[in-house]
């Protein structure tokens, strides 16, 4: 339950000042360390688009196995969302749909 970030406590019971319920083991390794904070923007290190070179080029093909063309968004404008939905997306700080979402959004 530490692990999930959840007390350590049985119905009714206080823990104590390590976050244990009297009576419960003590996690392995000692004190649960503290969740990292969080942050309202992408993850660090998170690709938030940047387009795609065709190296990259997504190629579709039919049931039977021939070429279908689809048509990948290369902005989030493009995209038939509400303004409010849209000026969020914005704020987070992503520039443009990822590959997967550029591809697959078009087809839904």
């Amino acid at each position: 339950l530490a692990a999930l970030g959840l007390p350590m406590t049985a119905p009714g019971m206080m823990p104590q000042a390590n976050g244990v319920a009297p009576g419960m083991p003590a996690p392995m390794g000692g004190a649960v360390p503290p969740a990292p904070p969080v942050s309202s923007g992408p993850p660090a290190g998170h690709d938030s688009g940047g387009g795609i070179d065709k190296a990259e080029e997504v190629k579709c093909i039919d049931p039977d196995g021939n070429p279908y063309q689809i048509t990948s968004l290369d902005s989030f404008a493009q995209c038939p969302w509400p303004p409010s939905l849209q000026a969020e997306i914005q704020r987070c700080g992503f520039s443009k749909p990822s590959q997967i979402q550029a591809n697959s959004w078009p087809l839904a």
